[in-house]
């Protein structure tokens, strides 16, 4: 129907469409309200049954209103239409948006099941693969297995009635293995073998660079001869003096790489041994040594320091020392630091005759330094760098003391030479000065080879012992002697220390003083294995050996405590002592043996690596898997005897 001026002036605050909606709502009641419920469902994907309960109801209003609507002319009634219509694009952009993620969804789903049945056919396959190949081995372990099971439960039980005899058994072998370790050898790290060492070559004092570059390279072409030699680098001479060290103008020091060093490392010592034939047999007077790389600062293994207040006195002691240390087998290379000086040049002035001829000794002094040393006369500027211009005499004239002697100490008419002033002479200065609490102190050095530090250092005590010694003077070992003994030392102690703090974890665990130290009883077992598998393998006792010790203390108790664990789980279900005992070696015996072939396994690639740095990881896992193995063995019947004898009564 119409509506006149004064009606829509009367409705001027009224919004528009909310009428159309309500006129439209009058024809068809809830409708519309439906419409606006349904519009998200139906975009999504989920108001299908909602649009066939309802689209009667919305769908006839909504079209009847629209095309009435657009019948008529005045552009008022399209107030009337629905707010539906104004959705629809937001109805079409989720119909829109629900048949793209339904396709991306089919797509991803249809993919996810191809890998999965990829990999389900794959697992499957392997899965077949692994039946036909393992099967009847692993049945066979298995049955064979629970045939050893029930063996060891049935020997166990006898060996129960035999507890004292089976523990002195085991008391005398830990009595032997005791005697075996204090004659085992003893080093601080095993000798390291990398396909490379140095050589060294000390001429006599005093030479000039040019005749140590020229004895060298004769060395050099021998070294080179070796067929294993990969190269060979040559350092001659040092530049700076005043760097404390021993290297001069007569020193040549040799590094040595061998080829292949993986392949070559375990021939090294026969390399050097021929090296040191060839060379020792065309050296004249050269001081010839070998030396290893090592992880430490000293340069040889053996280092004895010899103390006293007279020079003269230190040097006889010190050259009776090298004679006696190089009879020792497995000692060579041995040297004595107090060497021969370097020749001096000695000028001392008459001061009655300087004064005869108007000359001070200052003066004297100030010719002669810019005659040899010269003097700076001007700088040569070459950009940001000056040069020194030095001008002194022609050095080919002070070829010796005759020339220092007639050389003129004054300009002038009558040149005075300076042996006119001054008496000129040669004389020997020291090579070094070594003090060790403000005493005179000379070093005894020596390489070590085919013996263990320790073996070899007892022999250098021992025949030091046999010289005769000035009152006022006394010998003691240094370098890595005194770091092995430091060494095993605190090693020792930290041994105790983890013994004992597993033992206060498995007292605080069991509730008990007794059963703990059952558990401790593996270690001891434990360590007759590594002294067996030490001295069988002339492995020496070493700062990797001891560590592997510490760690074996936490691995082996694991046995025995679960052993010992279950054990109380059985007697406390009301079993007897014995019957606990078998049970609980029983039961425990896989996981006991499994626990151990693994790690076992897991360290033997260790011990049979032949690589670089093969001989620092060596000791450590043989001293594990001796340890492991053995205590594991005897943790599975000298655990229960033991818990047979102290683990208390049965319950009434």
């Amino acid at each position: 129907m119409s509506r006149t001026a004064g009606e829509l002036q009367a409705d001027r605050y009224v919004i528009w469409p909310l009428r159309a909606y309500r006129e439209g709502r009058d024809e068809k009641g809830y409708g519309v309200i439906k419409a606006l419920v349904m519009i998200p469902f139906l975009g999504l994907g989920y108001g299908f049954r909602f649009v066939r309960q309802s689209g009667s109801d919305f769908l006839a209003p909504t079209g009847s209103s629209l095309a009435d609507a657009l019948r008529k002319p005045s552009w008022r009634s399209l107030i009337q239409v629905p707010y539906c219509v104004l959705l629809l694009p937001i109805v079409l952009a989720l119909f829109l948006c629900r048949v793209i993620l339904g396709i991306v969804s089919t797509v991803l789903v249809s993919a996810l099941f191809l890998v999965l049945s990829v990999f389900y056919g794959i697992f499957q396959g392997v899965r077949l693969l692994f039946n036909a190949l393992f099967y009847l081995p692993l049945r066979a372990f298995s049955v064979t297995f629970e045939a050893f099971r029930r063996g060891y439960g049935v020997v166990l039980r006898g060996s129960l009635r035999l507890n004292f005899l089976f523990l002195l058994l085991v008391l005398l072998i830990t009595i032997h293995a005791g005697y075996l370790a204090v004659q085992l050898g003893r080093e601080l790290m095993p000798p390291m073998r990398q396909g490379e060492f140095g050589l060294r070559m000390e001429i006599q004092a005093g030479a000039r660079l040019e005749e140590t570059e020229t004895r060298a390279r004769r060395f050099e072409e021998i070294i080179r001869q070796v067929p294993e030699v990969d190269s060979v680098t040559v350092e001659i001479g040092e530049e700076e003096r005043s760097s404390g060290n021993d290297r001069g103008e007569n020193v040549a020091e040799f590094t040595v790489l061998l080829r292949n060093p993986e392949e070559t490392a375990l021939q090294q010592d026969t390399v050097i041994e021929t090296l040191r034939r060839r060379i020792l047999d065309a050296a004249r007077d050269e001081v010839i040594t070998f030396s290893m790389p090592t992880l430490f600062s000293f340069r040889s293994a053996i280092e004895t320091q010899i103390v006293g207040d007279m020079l003269p006195d230190l040097r006889r002691f010190g050259q009776e020392a090298v004679a006696e240390i190089t009879t020792i087998p497995g000692v060579k290379d041995a040297e004595l630091s107090v060497k021969p000086g370097y020749p001096e040049l000695i000028i001392e002035m008459d001061r009655n005759l300087l004064a005869a001829r108007g000359l001070s000794p200052g003066q004297v002094a100030q010719r002669l330094r810019s005659e040899i040393q010269g003097e700076v006369a001007t700088r040569f500027s070459r950009g940001a760098d000056k040069i020194d211009i030095r001008v002194r005499a022609d050095q080919s004239i002070l070829r010796g003391v005759d020339d220092m002697r007639n050389l003129s100490v004054v300009d002038g008419p009558t040149p005075i030479p300076l042996g006119d002033v001054a008496e000129v002479r040669i004389e020997e200065g020291p090579s070094e000065i070594r003090r060790v609490g403000q005493r005179r102190t000379v070093l005894v050095s020596a390489n070590v080879e085919g013996r263990d530090l320790g073996a070899a250092s007892a022999d250098i005590d021992t025949a030091l012992s046999k010289l005769e010694m000035p009152a006022d003077m006394y010998y003691l070992q240094s370098g890595q002697r005194r770091e092995l003994d430091t060494a095993f030392k605190s090693l020792r102690f930290v041994l105790l220390l983890a013994a004992f703090l597993v033992y206060v974890v498995m007292a605080c665990q069991f509730e008990s003083l007794v059963q703990p130290a059952l558990v401790m009883f593996t270690a001891p077992l434990a360590f007759i294995g590594v002294i067996y598998t030490l001295w069988l393998t002339e492995t020496s006792l070493s700062v990797m050996v001891f560590l592997g010790g510490i760690i074996l203390i936490g691995i082996v108790v694991n046995n025995a405590i679960v052993l010992v664990d279950y054990t109380n789980q059985l007697r406390a279900r009301g079993m007897t002592k014995t019957d606990a005992i078998v049970e609980a070696g029983k039961v425990r015996l896989r996981p006991i043996l499994m626990t151990t072939i693994t790690t076992v396994l897991g360290l033997i690639p260790m011990v049979v690596a032949s690589g670089q740095g093969a001989e620092m990881r060596r000791p450590m896992a043989l001293t594990l898997i001796a340890g492991l193995s053995v205590a594991t063995l005897l943790t599975l019947f000298i655990i229960p005897m033991a818990y047979s004898l102290f683990g208390g009564k049965d319950r009434s």
